[in-house]
């Protein structure tokens, strides 16, 4: 008899396109504008891979109307990477207005390789006010977010200079007592106090914002305490 016909070859299927934000959820994905950097990933089918390309941030669903600098890191000016499947860190300016959505695409204009949408939230923790005494030190903290960006289980952190957290509490009810408000808080204030230590470290205090609880930062509040002068 005739000898059987060679096994046909293996053909792997090609990946659908595709553009992820990683590490964040909703639908759209909630993007923190004031938080750090936000990795982009793509997947192209190896037919539709062309070169440059770029990921440039638009006006929701527009065909038209795009950020020049709504993307850092991105935009017409930062090719992505040639290969078919990458991921890159970009930034979403903080100067674009929240609490709203928008597209980011993957193209080679005009032609729309592929694109996903996003809600942009900024946050905003500060110290607002500061009373020094001997041994401790009283501080007001204020925060803010983007309204609809809450949630019951951001916390805002008091660190001191070596990392350490010296204080922290949900937002959603000034507390730590393991339960939450029951809605969220898209502003409040508190007074924080610390006490002075034998261990405690020069070099001040750093206020943060984490959303959800999570390890990302989506505020620092800014530095205007002269701590060394303070004696802190």
């Amino acid at each position: 008899p005739p000898p059987p016909p060679p096994p046909a070859p293996v053909v792997n299927p090609e990946p659908e396109a595709s553009l992820r934000i990683e590490g964040v959820t909703g639908d759209p994905p909630m993007v923190w504008a004031t938080g750090g950097p936000t990795m982009f990933c793509y997947t192209l089918p190896s037919v539709d891979n062309v070169n440059p390309k770029q990921l440039v941030l638009y006006v929701a669903n527009s065909m038209q109307w795009y950020f020049p600098t709504g993307l850092i890191g991105g935009g017409l000016d930062a090719p992505m990477p040639n290969e078919a499947e990458s991921c890159v860190l970009a930034q979403v300016s903080a100067g674009l207005k929240s609490g709203k959505e928008y597209t980011v695409r993957l193209e080679q204009y005009p032609e729309v390789l592929v694109s996903t949408n996003l809600w942009l939230a900024k946050a905003r923790v500060r110290i607002a006010a500061y009373s020094n005494y001997q041994d401790s030190l009283k501080l007001r903290i204020k925060w803010a977010v983007t309204p609809g960006a809450a949630r019951a289980k951001d916390v805002v952190k008091v660190i001191d200079s070596q990392g350490n957290v010296v204080d922290w509490w949900f937002t959603s009810c000034s507390c730590k007592d393991g339960t939450t408000g029951a809605v969220p808080s898209n502003s409040g204030s508190i007074y924080v106090t610390v006490v002075r230590s034998a261990n405690t470290p020069k070099g001040g205090f750093q206020v943060k914002y984490y959303p959800s609880g999570g390890e990302m930062v989506a505020a620092v509040a800014k530095e205007w305490i002269p701590w060394w002068f303070i004696g802190w």
